[in-house]
């Protein structure tokens, strides 16, 4: 039983992780993303930029953040599953697979069970 509650605690400890470093990338890719707004709009303002280059501007780099944002998350998602299966943490198909298994052998024990009665 213990075993059952330091596996499901560090299961914890690197879900909260992941979620942390998930949320901090998000703020930062906000961040970024006001930053750029700010630059162009000082670009258009002194004239170095027309009003639509600074659109297309804006637009192809949300167009990059968005790739960017996507390819983060899968790497944070691999990442965690590398780390829970270090953890020696079974995965969801882990344990559905396991389920089937033990509902499996249940019903042929209860087979069992009516052919000997």
């Amino acid at each position: 039983m213990a075993t059952k509650a330091k596996t499901e605690e560090k299961k914890t400890t690197v879900s909260s992780m992941a979620k942390d470093l998930w949320l901090a990338t998000l703020g930062a890719f906000s961040l970024a993303e006001e930053e750029v707004n700010r630059f162009v709009k000082k670009l258009v303002d002194r004239g170095s930029l027309s009003q639509e280059e600074g659109k297309k501007l804006v637009a192809d780099l949300r167009t990059k953040v968005k790739k960017n944002r996507l390819d983060f998350g899968k790497i944070i998602e691999e990442n965690v599953s590398k780390a829970l299966e270090k953890l020696n943490i079974p995965s969801k198909e882990e344990i559905h697979d396991l389920t089937r298994k033990v509902d499996e052998l249940a019903k042929k024990i209860d087979t069992f069970g009516t052919k000997v009665a």
